[in-house]
C-alpha cells in the first residue's frame, strides 16, 4: 500500500482548517449578520464538508488502500514534479499538450494512465494547481476542494432560499446535510468539482435571467462552470439544460399578458434549448452515446458490475441492488434502492 498521507498532512491540515474557517467566519459575518435566517447554516454545512474530505481521505488511505481520490492526487504529484525540471514543461502538462507536440512532457505522461482521459485529468490538473499552495499534500488539497465545492452548493442553496424563503430549513437539509453530498462530494473527486460547478451554474443563471444582474463576473463564472461540467460529466448537462430551460420558461412566460407574445417566447425558449442539446449531442457524441436511451440501461449494468468487482477486490464499501438485466424496465425497478444508496451511503 502506497503511503500518500505524510507528516506534512498532519502539520498542514490544522493550519488550513484554521485559515479556511477564519475566512468562512468573516464571510458569514459580512453577508449574514445576526438575525439573518441563513446565518445558522453557513458554518455547519462547511464543517461537514471538511469532515467529509478528511474522513474519506483516511478511509481510502487506511481502509481501502487506494482508490480514485488518491489516484487523482498521484497524478497531481507527477504534474507538479515537473516544476523541478522545467516550468514550461509543467505548463504544458497543465494545458495537456500531446507528447507529439511537446516531447518534454513524455517522461511524466508515461506515468499517468489518465492523461488521455480529459475528464479525470481535469480533476488532477485542478489538484495540481491547488497543490502549489501546500507542497502538493493530499489533505490540504482536499480541504480546498471541499471549500470551493461548498461555495457552489451554498450559492445554489441561497438561490432556492431566496425563491422559497419560508423553506430555508428543509432546503438546508436537502442541500447541505445529505450524507452522500458531504462525503463523496468533498475530497479530490469528479463529483466535488461537478457539484461546485452545478451550484454556480444555477446561481449565475438566476442572477442573469431572473434578477437581471448582467455583471461580467456572473457571465464568466457561468461559462467556466458550464465548461467544467461539460468536460468532466457531460451527461449532467444533458439533464440540466432542459430543466433549466423549463425553469426560465415558467419564470418568464406567466408575466407576459399577451397570449400571442407568450407563445412566441415559449417557442423561442424551446428552440434555444433544443438547439443547445443538438449542439452538445454532436460535440460530445462519443461521451453521450453511452447515455442515450438505448444504451443507458446497459451502461448502468456495466457500471454496477465494475463497482461490485472493484469493491470486492479492495474490500471496499460494496452494495448489491440485485440483478440488472440491461433493460430500461429492469433499471427502473431498482429505483427505490438506488435512491437510498445515492443519498445515504456510506453506511458505518
Amino acid at each position: 500500500m502506497t503511503q500518500d498521507l505524510t507528516l506534512w498532512d498532519l502539520i498542514l491540515t490544522p493550519v488550513y482548517l484554521l485559515i479556511l474557517v477564519a475566512i468562512a467566519r468573516r464571510t458569514r459575518d459580512r453577508k449574514y449578520p445576526p438575525g439573518h435566517p441563513l446565518r445558522t447554516y453557513y458554518l455547519k454545512g462547511l464543517y461537514l464538508k471538511f469532515f467529509g474530505a478528511i474522513f474519506i481521505g483516511l478511509v481510502y488511505q487506511y481502509y481501502y488502500g487506494g482508490g480514485d481520490t488518491l489516484n487523482f492526487f498521484k497524478h497531481a504529484k507527477i504534474i507538479n514534479s515537473a516544476q523541478g525540471d522545467s516550468i514550461s514543461t509543467w505548463i504544458s502538462l497543465i494545458l495537456r499538450r500531446s507528447p507529439d507536440v511537446d516531447p518534454s512532457v513524455y517522461p511524466y505522461t508515461s506515468q499517468m494512465v489518465w492523461y488521455n482521459d480529459i475528464a479525470s485529468y481535469t480533476v488532477a490538473r485542478i489538484a495540481a494547481i491547488l497543490g502549489l499552495l501546500n507542497g502538493t499534500s493530499y489533505m490540504p488539497i482536499s480541504l480546498l476542494f471541499a471549500y470551493f465545492s461548498y461555495s457552489g452548493i451554498w450559492a445554489m442553496y441561497k438561490t432556492f432560499a431566496t425563491i422559497y424563503p419560508k423553506l430555508h430549513k428543509p432546503l438546508a437539509i436537502a442541500f447541505l446535510f445529505i450524507p452522500s453530498t458531504f462525503v463523496w462530494g468533498s475530497a479530490i473527486f469528479k463529483d466535488t468539482v461537478c457539484i461546485a460547478a452545478l451550484g454556480w451554474m444555477v446561481y449565475c443563471t438566476f442572477q442573469l435571467f431572473v434578477s437581471r444582474n448582467f455583471s461580467l463576473k456572473n457571465i464568466l463564472v457561468l461559462v467556466t462552470s458550464f465548461y467544467l461540467v461539460a468536460i468532466i460529466k457531460v451527461y449532467i448537462i444533458l439533464a440540466f439544460v432542459p430543466a433549466l430551460g423549463l425553469w426560465l420558461l415558467l419564470n418568464y412566460s406567466y408575466k407576459i399578458r399577451s397570449v400571442a407574445m407568450r407563445w412566441i417566447v415559449n417557442i423561442l425558449f424551446v428552440g434555444v434549448v433544443a438547439s443547445g442539446l443538438v449542439y452538445f449531442a454532436g460535440k460530445f457524441s462519443n461521451d453521450l452515446n453511452e447515455y442515450s436511451l438505448d444504451n443507458i440501461a446497459k451502461k448502468a449494468q456495466k457500471t454496477q458490475g465494475y463497482i461490485y468487482w472493484v469493491s470486492d477486490v479492495s474490500d471496499g464499501s460494496k452494495y448489491d441492488l440485485g440483478t440488472l438485466d440491461g433493460t430500461l424496465g429492469g433499471m427502473l425497478s431498482k429505483f427505490p434502492q438506488a435512491v437510498n444508496v445515492t443519498l445515504f451511503r456510506p453506511y458505518p
